[in-house]
């Protein structure tokens, strides 16, 4: 039963069914948005390591950026 539909008439208080009712839905959502908040550092902490990650690359590109022209091509595999 929606809560809604339990609510005491016009009262402006939650009372009896309709106040279990929506004590419990609030508990839900807060379990919910405690949830989302963990999820969300996690995937927060995985972009950090991400960006580290492409940091490093994006220095090794640079290191053989700089030595391209010292190698020959075959060495480096192209041609």
């Amino acid at each position: 039963m929606c809560a809604t539909l339990a609510r005491v008439a016009t009262s402006t208080t939650w009372r009896g069914e309709a106040a279990t009712l929506h004590r419990d839905r609030v508990g839900e959502h807060s379990s919910d948005l405690q949830a989302l908040a963990r999820r969300l550092r996690e995937a927060a902490g995985l972009v950090r390591d991400l960006e580290a990650a492409a940091s490093r690359r994006l220095d090794l590109l640079g290191d053989v950026d700089i030595t391209v022209g010292d190698w020959p091509i075959e060495v480096i595999g192209r041609g």
